[in-house]
């Protein structure tokens, strides 16, 4: 997958966990809302693995160099398209 895909792919599951936790907030025991989180949860990171695997850290703490702060290398990621 490219990188405009991917980050296109983990903004969409962000989304869907951010509208989540708003339902969740009001139904915090909604069994299909739950399992709804947690798959969404499981997929954003995976894409975030992905991402960080192939293209660099998305944020900073996703620097994993230490002989290198790799956060500055490449593009910012509001340069990223």
């Amino acid at each position: 997958m490219n990188e405009h895909d991917l980050l296109i792919k983990i903004q969409k599951y962000s989304l869907a966990l951010h509208e989540l936790v708003l339902y969740l907030d009001t139904h915090p025991q909604c069994p299909m809302a739950l399992a709804l989180f947690d798959k969404y949860k499981m997929l954003k990171s995976d894409a975030e693995n992905e991402y960080v695997n192939s293209f660099g850290p998305i944020c900073a703490e996703q620097s994993s160099n230490s002989d290198h702060w790799d956060w500055i290398d490449g593009s910012w990621p509001w340069e990223r398209s």
